[in-house]
């Protein structure tokens, strides 16, 4: 990031690299397991911003952009961990998601997670799988 202050930078319309989830994944055992990288990510983003924040332009816009999308980020998992039970991941993820970028919280995906949780992960997860038949 520090490269893309100081000069342009490429573009490259590839694939730059895949990664999937799976109980011995390498993430799982070297970051923590519920909101992963992305602490980390919004360190280095803050980093960022602060320390070049008069050779950037429009930081604010960019700021709230960057913070959306690791909420957005963090969101996908508070899904997956409510899905597998795991509630302790699931609170979690959603107070980082929530932090990072707190207009998601007036989302119409939040209000939906919210009808979840008052469900339960256990009677949510019995009430789809009927829906599928």
């Amino acid at each position: 990031m520090c490269f893309a202050v100081h000069s342009d930078i490429g573009v490259l319309k590839a694939c730059q690299g895949l990664s999937r989830w799976h109980c011995i994944s390498m993430q799982n055992h070297c970051i923590h397991p519920a909101v992963g990288y992305l602490p980390e990510h919004k360190r280095a983003f803050d980093t960022v911003f602060c320390t070049y924040r008069e050779k950037l332009h429009d930081t604010q816009e960019l700021y709230s952009r960057v913070s959306k999308r690791l909420a957005e980020d963090s969101f996908l998992r508070v899904k997956y961990a409510f899905e597998q039970g795991n509630l302790d991941s699931y609170k979690e993820c959603l107070a980082f998601a929530a932090t990072t970028y707190p207009k998601i919280t007036a989302s119409s995906s939040w209000t939906r997670l919210q009808y979840k949780e008052f469900i339960g992960p256990r009677l949510w997860s019995r009430l789809r799988q009927g829906s599928y038949c």
